[in-house]
């Protein structure tokens, strides 16, 4: 394009607040100033939701996706689709946004068709399978409404961080256990919206009734309400004061290495070698995190030949989810 193009494309860029300019590099430098740009900071313009089984968060987010550090408000999620509307109508003009948002984007766990925007199974959260989030939201604000699976929307925020490898299963413990893949800084998509559901994984030797409507599955071992059941107690930090202390008890070294081999299967399957742990962990001290790591290189074909690299990360959805929306925008500009 030519200059003149270019310009005017800037100039349009910054009327709608896409873009800001930054100050010159040399004020003082002879001739024509040159206007530098960068993606705007200040003007909210996306809503983002977390929809979690435990607490739903939410928070506005201008364009550049990076200014977002913090959730603007948390709340216990609602336990109904009734409660549900309430609940968003309250959060989002709590907001207090001045002009009507270019997107919402909400991170729902489960399976979710991102595609038609369902969520198709969802057993730690039930009442959102069928519930129509874009017509619910629209009655309150018209705008685009995008779902997201809870994990891709984790795993895209470390995909903007430079410091995580191009390649990599991303496994997230929480209520349930989740993963996904990035293969080359792309989100693995197969044909089915259906991926990294390692936590519905049966596990030898166990049969405790799943949500899903299964029985053994690894998350009925390795979920935090299950381990804080065994445990007895109320908090893992807790739990991970009794490792530090005690050690690894036997059960719950037996159940870091089902975790171990259901992770290995699963590099084997994607050819990867690298794996982020997200999630409850950060709560665990690091010989916990070393049982997890060598189950998981027991189990893994590369480990003969190669390293196995195991990583723990605190979790990175916010910035996910707010680069989901810049992505979302492009692609629309794109069409």
């Amino acid at each position: 394009m030519s200059p003149a193009t270019v310009g005017r494309v800037i100039d349009d860029l910054l009327k709608e607040s896409l873009v800001e300019l930054e100050e010159p590099p040399n004020p003082g430098a002879i001739g024509r100033p040159l206007k530098n740009v960068r993606l705007d900071s200040t003007t909210p313009r996306f809503v983002l939701i977390e929809v979690g089984p435990r607490f739903t968060r939410v928070a506005a987010a201008p364009a550049d996706f990076r200014s977002v550090t913090e959730w603007h408000s948390e709340h216990p999620t609602p336990t109904s689709a009734k409660e549900w509307k309430e609940w968003f109508s309250e959060a989002y003009f709590a907001l207090k946004l001045r002009s009507k948002p270019d997107a919402i984007i909400l991170s729902v766990p489960g399976i979710i068709d991102e595609r038609d925007g369902r969520a198709l199974l969802s057993p730690n959260l039930h009442w959102v399978v069928g519930f129509d989030f874009e017509a619910n939201i629209n009655a309150v604000v018209k705008t685009q409404v995008r779902l997201v699976q809870e994990v891709r929307a984790l795993a895209r925020g470390f995909i903007a961080n430079s410091t995580t490898p191009s390649s990599f299963l991303l496994v997230d413990f929480g209520t349930g256990l989740g993963a996904t893949a990035v293969i080359n800084g792309q989100l693995y998509r197969g044909a089915l919206p259906l991926g990294g559901e390692i936590g519905h994984t049966p596990v030898e030797g166990h049969s405790q009734p799943c949500n899903c409507g299964g029985r053994g599955c690894l998350e009925t071992i390795m979920g935090r309400p299950h381990l804080l059941n065994i445990a007895k107690i109320k908090d893992l930090k807790d739990f991970g004061a009794s490792i530090e202390q005690d050690g690894v008890p036997p059960w719950f070294a037996e159940r870091l290495e089902a975790t171990g081999h259901v992770i290995g299967g699963a590099l084997n399957t994607l050819g990867l070698n690298n794996v982020v742990l997200t999630g409850y962990f950060d709560d665990l001290p690091l010989e916990a995190v070393e049982k997890l790591s060598e189950a998981i290189r027991q189990s893994t074909l590369w480990a003969r030949f190669g390293r196995i690299h195991v990583q723990r990360a605190p979790r990175q959805r916010l910035s996910g989810l707010a680069s989901t929306c810049l992505d979302r925008m492009m692609e629309g500009l794109v069409a």
